[in-house]
């Protein structure tokens, strides 16, 4: 029963959680779930479900029964009176009909469905539910408000009362559910256990759960009804407990009270609430019988005992960080308040917290590439030598002083050096050199530097606070020394001024100078240039306009068209670019500007028109006027703010809209299935927030091309020729001058954002969106830190607007382009295969016709190949070639090749199904025509090196999610220290080392002593450097952890040290070596990650099920099998598969019982063994479309089913 989530949204303030409605007034959760009227009478209908049966929504007939509908009304007239006495409700009665008889009139149905409820016995008794009349439901009212406002009732009649009512209760528990600011301290010891487990409780629950688990199969096996007394949940064990605590304790009177209990015997009694919340916890999980009986059920008191203490430890542990955390931020805030009064202990607080430390988490698997990147371009061949013995930094400052060494191999090395810097910075590389290298080398010196400041405070545990003050004071520092101002700020420029240039390419590519006037163009210049950036995470235009058209919005946007389409149609591509470019830029800064009216007129229309939707739904149309003015649309009851809290909220009520639908969204997405999450049903199920924004935006955007007099674009004609002759030359057209103001650092980071791969710096700047928006609007930054994040954004937006304009032209670099495909071309079994797949695309020609992909180029440029040499097992061949470019020729009529007439044909049969579901006949010719276009897809994006561009991309985010827990364990370790020096009553340098005199290394540099290091976040380090007198508590922080081994490990996972050969070994029992990671090995990578993390187990469970997540969106099914030492093995890959037409199945041939679907596998079995190969694992062979022979079907069967039917 939801008390919170349908009226606003809870949080927690001052040791407490209240309720926040949708007008952002808060309310004390207790008093308000007594008050409320419809949130008691949801209260009181929830209780006569439980007694009297509601029909059964998902039967085929979901209509009471005569006798149903009159218990129900009988019972509902009783408890409305009584209702009504303790909480006047009469102008809800409409809503309380409607809870009431939820399914309209009565029906008669064979067989009768059950009338009990699950209560009905404890509420009525042994009286017949056709003995019901009025005065015995006038009883069952009463015992209902009891249960309801004095004490509650448990299920079993033994059982006593709780001492408050239902609705008090649930309230409080609400209101009591914060954070605890403590360790949970042991209350039992040894004797305690000794004398719980007289009798092994936890054998006799295995052994009953077992022999229940058998009755099961065996029933399953043999077709036969389950029984109740079968079930295998808490109340299993929860009786057996019951049973025992009456052995091991009985009171003067041989009674076990539990207030006598708690007096007498408090650790014994507390042992025992540990083992009841633990099968609690356990049976409540809703994972499978089998997995509870055979692997997760203790089977005998030792083994019970062990899970205790894991799970005491855990808590502990957990309750060590939250402390940390809490101490981390309060000194980072200089906060004052007592610890009890902290605002990080509240939601909001929280809220900023994670925030925070995903801002700099973000950055660590873009920083570590970066890094990959650098190696790559230092070392010319290839930097096996930089990894040596986890040493990076201190080799590579020797590596470059001996690359620029004035010697006879100068030249040679120049050369290639240049080579790679082309590669990197395309057009611009000429800023960065010079004859006698001093240029290169103060380059790729400012790259080292300012890369290792940044990537040191992302790895090394530091807050935002720290971050942006490194971004800012220390890259604005390196760019001075670096002496390399000049070209710094030449590229910068020269960047922003092609960004201009490149926007009227951009405009002339889409024919506006043949559709609109000059004036019209010079508005558009007018509009879009020289515009801040602004941050809002707007949906994708396409996703805009393909609603507003769905929806019905009569808003005048264009619907969403293909490319073919426009391509067809000039001023069609015209207007749906010039509109994208508008909605991308100036529109988004423009819509930060929004005020409470505008945001609640949008507001309104939209959910107005979800409203009358829902309302003209058949099933609803039904119902009577009263009934049918109840119901609204779902996204009318989200917890939306649409004022701010003064009433006016100017510039704030857009953001807070969107805060409270990422608040929504994020609610939503809780759906599990089973032990996991069902991310599929829940992105199905938040689906309808997402149309309500895209209904809002698409409005707004309306408004906004309105009030900037673009209406005209809506006028134009798609269909309408272009004009013989162009309005103006481009000349004509006046670009307004820029007033963006430049901070000393953006074009260091913008230099080094060339070592950054483009999809993980777009990804970046999504994800600081993101946490951004998910700020309240009164927690907005307007100080230094936010100027410093507009400016981050803004430079990262330039890189990704204006990192391909480097590569275009007809002169763009052509050597450069031979060599990024000469690096591809062993790929296929010879040159000349290779030149049938890239005729066209600049191999061996001085003017290329066609750029190569730029995923290819970008594995190129950031030094990637060798990952993707590793994953390719197999050549491509000839025959690979011809039959996809066989494929592919135009017929003999010259318009449609063989590929293209199965799509068109499969497009047609699917419409036509579409129309005529029952009818449809062309079941054969659809699975014909789509076991072609399935086989070139797959055959297109083998021999185009598309799939092994994906498979690199794939590869490459496992290993960077791999790297996000490695930060986790350094985080973590700080804020565990913090806690524990606070419980010893130690501060920090009373705790760590102090060099006073300062400690030099041998090259003369001075060593940073433990204070210094844990100051800069360097926790690892600075634990071996901890005063002798305080070993205890040193031990106290990291116990059996061997910080060495897990220093090396974050290293490995920091560096990408894997893609180079490095192998991990590990110490095990015997005392001999086993090697751990050969070659790529992803698979032993995950356990070297799960090791680092096995200090919190659901952290070490997070590892794998974050990679088997990502690897689901991408299309895959991960699975491994566990070995005796808990380390992954055995790593199985397979394509996802989707079904066609309805997953209908049809039977075969041979064999009727035997049945078939239409189904396509996402991947083709190359791809899935280039994976398979980077995880060590096999690759499972796709069942599908493809492998199916469409003669050993029965198309005419008439026993074809719908699978949902089977």
């Amino acid at each position: 029963m939801q008390i919170i989530k349908p009226y606003g949204r809870s949080f927690t303030e001052t040791n407490q959680r209240v309720l926040l409605d949708k007008h952002r007034d808060k309310h004390d959760v207790p008093p308000f779930a007594a008050s409320h009227e419809k949130l008691v009478i949801a209260q009181w209908v929830s209780v006569i479900d439980k007694i009297i049966c509601k029909p059964n929504p998902k039967a085929k007939i979901s209509l009471p029964t005569p006798q149903q509908y009159q218990l129900r009304e009988t019972l509902g007239k009783a408890a409305w009176l009584e209702l009504n006495k303790r909480l006047p409700c009469s102008d809800h009665a409409v809503f309380w009909r409607s809870k009431i008889h939820p399914y309209g009139d009565a029906k008669e149905q064979e067989p009768a469905p059950l009338l009990q409820g699950r209560w009905y016995q404890r509420f009525v008794g042994d009286i017949e539910p056709t003995a019901i009349t009025e005065n015995v439901a006038q009883i069952i009212v009463e015992r209902i408000a009891s249960h309801l406002y004095e004490a509650e009732l448990r299920l079993s009649p033994e059982a006593e009362p709780r001492r408050k009512g239902k609705i008090q209760a649930q309230a409080e528990s609400i209101k009591e559910n914060i954070l605890l600011q403590s360790k949970s301290l042991a209350t039992w010891c040894d004797a305690d256990w000794t004398a719980y487990n007289r009798h092994d409780v936890a054998e006799r629950i295995y052994l009953v759960a077992k022999d229940r688990l058998k009755q099961k199969q065996e029933a399953r096996k043999n077709k036969q009804p389950m029984q109740p007394e079968w079930r295998i949940d808490s109340s299993l064990a929860g009786k057996m407990l019951f049973e025992h605590w009456a052995k091991v304790y009985s009171g003067t009177d041989g009674k076990s009270r539990i207030t006598e209990a708690k007096q007498e015997k408090p650790g014994l009694f507390h042992l025992h609430m540990a083992v009841k919340d633990f099968y609690t916890r356990l049976f409540d999980s809703d994972r499978r019988d089998e997995t509870l009986v055979e692997f997760l059920l203790p089977r005998k008191k030792k083994a019970l005992r062990e899970k205790l203490e894991h799970k005491s430890k855990n808590t502990d542990l957990a309750a060590s960080i939250r402390l940390g955390k809490i101490l981390y931020y309060r000194e980072a805030e200089s906060e004052t308040v007592p610890l009890a009064n902290s605002r990080f202990w509240g939601s909001d607080g929280q809220a900023e917290i994670k925030r925070a430390e995903a801002f700099v988490r973000v950055w660590r698997h873009v920083l570590g590439q970066a890094n990959l990147t650098l190696a790559n371009w230092a070392s010319l061949a290839s930097p096996d030598e930089l990894w040596e013995k986890d040493s990076f930094d201190s080799k590579f400052l020797d590596h470059v002083e001996k690359l620029f060494e004035k010697d006879a191999g100068l030249d040679s090395r120049l050369a290639i050096f240049n080579q790679n810097l082309h590669l990197l910075f395309g057009t611009s590389a000429s800023l960065f050199q010079t004859d006698d290298g001093i240029t290169q080398k103060a380059s790729i010196l400012l790259a080292y530097q300012g890369g290792s400041a940044l990537r040191h405070a992302a790895f090394h545990f530091k807050g935002r606070d720290k971050f942006l003050e490194v971004l800012d004071e220390e890259l604005s520092e390196k760019g001075r020394s670096s002496g390399l101002l000049t070209p710094l700020g030449a590229l910068w420029d020269k960047t922003q001024e092609k960004q201009d240039e490149r926007l009227l390419a951009t405009l002339e590519g889409a024919h506006v100078f043949q559709v609109c006037t000059q004036a019209q163009v010079q508005q558009l210049v007018n509009g879009v240039c020289a515009i801040p950036t602004g941050d809002l995470p707007l949906p994708r235009f396409g996703r805009v306009i393909e609603r507003n058209h769905n929806a019905g919005l009569k808003t005048g946007l264009p619907p969403r068209v293909n490319r073919q389409a426009m391509e067809q149609n000039p001023a069609q591509k015209c207007q749906y670019v010039v509109l994208k470019m508008l909605y991308e830029r100036p529109f988004r800064v423009w819509l930060e500007g929004a005020t409470d009216a505008m945001l609640s007129t949008w507001l309104t229309t939209a959910l107005n028109r979800s409203t009358t939707a829902a309302r003209n739904n058949p099933d609803v149309r039904r119902k009577s006027e009263a009934e049918r003015e109840l119901v609204t649309a779902r996204a009318a009851k989200l917890p939306i703010a649409i004022g701010g809290k003064d009433g006016q909220g100017k510039n704030k009520s857009i953001r807070q809209f969107f805060h409270d639908l990422s608040a929504a969204t994020a609610s939503e997405m809780r759906v599990q299935r089973g032990y996991a999450s069902d991310a599929e049903k829940a992105r199905e199920q938040a689906e309808y927030i997402d149309e309500l924004l895209r209904d809002v935006v698409a409005l707004a955007f309306k408004d906004f091309l309105d009030g900037k007099g673009l209406c005209w674009l809506l006028d134009i004609d798609p269909k309408q020729a272009l004009q013989p002759i162009r309005c103006c030359p481009t000349e004509n057209i006046q670009l307004p001058a820029s007033t963006l103001q430049i901070v000393n650092w953006q074009p260091v980071l913008y230099f080094l954002l060339h070592l950054m791969p483009v999809g993980e710096v777009s990804q970046l700047l999504h994800q600081l969106a993101k946490w951004e928006i998910l700020a309240k609007p009164e927690q907005a930054r307007n100080d230094t830190e936010g100027t410093r994040i507009k400016a981050l954004q803004h430079t990262l937006k330039l890189y990704l607007d204006m990192h391909d304009s480097q590569y275009t032209g007809d002169d763009a670099m052509p050597t450069v382009e031979r060599d990024v495909l000469t690096a591809f071309s062993s790929f296929y079994e010879n040159p000349r295969v290779f030149a049938q797949v890239f005729e066209n695309q600049g191999n061996g020609r001085e003017r290329a016709q066609y750029l190569p992909q730029r995923g290819l180029r970008e594995i190129r440029r950031f030094g990637h190949t060798p990952v993707l040499q590793t994953l390719v097992k197999k050549k491509i061949t000839a025959e690979d070639v011809s039959r996809c470019l066989t494929a592919e020729a135009p017929l003999k009529n010259g318009i449609y090749s063989v590929v293209a007439e199965a799509q068109s044909q499969r497009e047609a049969l699917h419409a036509q199904w579409v129309k005529e579901r029952k009818q449809f006949e062309g079941y054969q010719g659809y699975a014909a025509a789509l076991k072609k276009v399935v086989a070139h897809r797959q055959d297109s994006n083998h021999i185009r090196l598309v799939d092994h561009v994906a498979a690199h991309r794939i590869v490459m985010k496992v290993l960077a999610r791999l790297a996000d827990f490695s930060g986790l364990f350094e985080r973590d370790l700080t804020f565990v220290t913090l806690a524990t020096l606070h419980e010893y009553q130690l501060k920090s340098e009373d705790f760590f080392v102090t060099d006073n005199p300062p400690k030099y290394n041998k090259k003369g540099k001075m060593e940073d002593d433990g204070l210094t290091l844990f100051k800069k976040g360097q926790i690892i380090e600075a634990m071996g450097k901890v005063q002798v007198s305080q070993n205890a508590v040193k031990q106290a922080i990291v116990g059996r952890v061997n910080l060495d081994l897990y220093r090396s490990i974050r290293n490995d996972f920091a560096h990408f040290n894997m893609l180079y050969g490095k192998q991990r070994t590990m110490q095990i029992i015997s005392g001999k070596k086993e090697l751990r990671c050969p070659d790529m090995g992803l698979t032993c990578w995950v356990n070297c990650a799960r090791d680092l993390m096995s200090y919190d187990r659901k952290l070490k469970n997070a590892v794998s099920q974050s990679i088997m997540e990502l690897l689901e969106r991408e299309g895959f099914i991960l699975k491994w099998e566990m070995n005796s030492h808990h380390q992954l093995c055995n790593a199985t890959i397979e394509s996802r598969v989707v079904h066609h037409l309805g997953d209908k199945t049809f039977p075969l041939k041979a064999d009727k019982r035997a049945f078939c679907r239409i189904t396509e596998s996402l991947h083709s079995d190359a791809f899935v063994k280039m994976l398979a190969a980077a995880f060590g694992g096999a690759a499972h062979p796709n069942q599908d479309i493809g492998t199916l022979d469409l003669q050993t079907v029965n198309w005419e069967g008439a026993k074809a089913k719908w699978a949902g039917s089977q």
